[in-house]
């Protein structure tokens, strides 16, 4: 059998052109046509060759249907053309694969991705991968990573990393801020730099907290950083449900923690609470204010049906748990019992 790397590039070959696909959470009719990657789909065969390399690998999970994973994955084409020989890259889509994405996922070590794209890496001396939900979009950044990961350094990155003005660190703090704390070791020692960090923090609602969120051991030993991590996590619970999460297990300890979940809890969109329901019920379940929240939803018979379908296509697949199903079908018993009827196979 032929190995499936030979001295210096992987043999592979790419697959046929996706055809329309449907989201299957989105309720959506709508037909996406995605484009064919040049990155080898990743399967069990060629995970048995990435635990046996001796090289850094980078791994794309994705799905046809995710409309979002376009510029990840073209960033890592680029990537690959700089590194191919030097580092394995791959995409999963998951929905190419069947139900054996959950195998390969438990070969790997890790829990079946609740956001798409995720970003999976792996240094050849260690056994597991490591998981990252924040995909840079361009290779730029795409080699920043590398570099800090691997100690692998790229020619987008040597061009990137020519000495810089003051000013232009200025700039890059307005317009580019997420590019700004990936380089701000870099230049840490440098008079302006400390000013250039706090104006960063300070800009999170304007920017977006989930940088904070990216980025908070830039931050965590500031005497400011208790601070702006409160805003950011306050300003993310009435914006961004995930990245409320994210605060929640980074700062859980902390007294703002539980009243900024409530808060993201009680704020969050139609659709992410369709979410929770089905990923983070266990987590809602332990607060005291999880019945007022599931019922209201269970009143929704459009939410209540989304929340069945979403549990019909998850559970087929091996993912999500019944039993949580049987909860939320209690409450929906209450105001929509047609519906329970509907899906009672689910139950059993």
């Amino acid at each position: 059998m032929n190995s499936l790397f030979n001295t210096n590039r992987l043999v592979y070959k790419s697959p046929e052109k996706l055809e329309k696909q449907i989201d299957p959470n989105s309720g959506s009719s709508e037909k996406i046509e995605k484009r064919k990657s040049t990155l080898p789909e990743l399967g069990s065969s060629e995970l048995e060759a990435v635990n046996a390399s001796d090289k850094p690998t980078l791994i794309v999970l994705s799905a046809t249907w995710c409309n979002g994973c376009a510029k990840a994955i073209k960033a890592l084409e680029n990537l690959e053309k700089e590194v191919g020989n030097d580092v394995n890259i791959f995409i999963h889509t998951q929905d190419l694969h069947e139900n054996n994405s959950a195998s390969l996922y438990e070969k790997m070590g890790i829990d079946h991705p609740k956001t798409l794209p995720m970003l999976l890496f792996k240094n050849p001396k260690e056994t597991g991968f490591s998981s990252h939900i924040n995909i840079p979009e361009n290779i730029e950044g795409l080699s920043l990573f590398l570099d800090e990961k691997a100690g692998i350094k790229t020619k987008s990155l040597e061009l990137a990393q020519k000495e810089k003005s003051e000013e232009a660190y200025k700039k890059m703090v307005d317009e580019d801020p997420e590019t700004f704390m990936k380089e701000f070791k870099r230049i840490a020692d440098k008079q302006f730099a400390e000013d250039l960090l706090f104006m960063v923090g300070h800009n999170i609602e304007k920017k977006g907290p989930f940088l904070l969120l990216m980025f908070h051991e830039q931050y965590q030993n500031k005497p400011y950083a208790k601070r702006i991590l409160e805003v950011a996590a306050w300003n993310s619970s009435n914006t961004d449900f995930q990245g409320s999460l994210e605060y929640f297990r980074l700062y859980k300890d902390e007294p703002f923690a539980e009243d900024v979940l409530e808060n993201a809890f009680r704020n969050a969109s139609k659709s992410d609470k369709e979410v929770f329901v089905v990923w983070y019920f266990k987590l809602l379940k332990e607060r005291e204010y999880s019945n007022e929240l599931l019922e209201s939803i269970a009143q929704d018979a459009e939410s209540a049906k989304k929340i069945f379908e979403k549990y019909k296509f998850f559970l087929a697949k091996g993912y999500g748990d019944v039993e949580d199903l049987r909860v939320f079908a209690e409450y929906v018993k209450k105001t929509n019992p047609e519906l329970v009827e509907e899906y009672k196979d689910l139950l059993i």
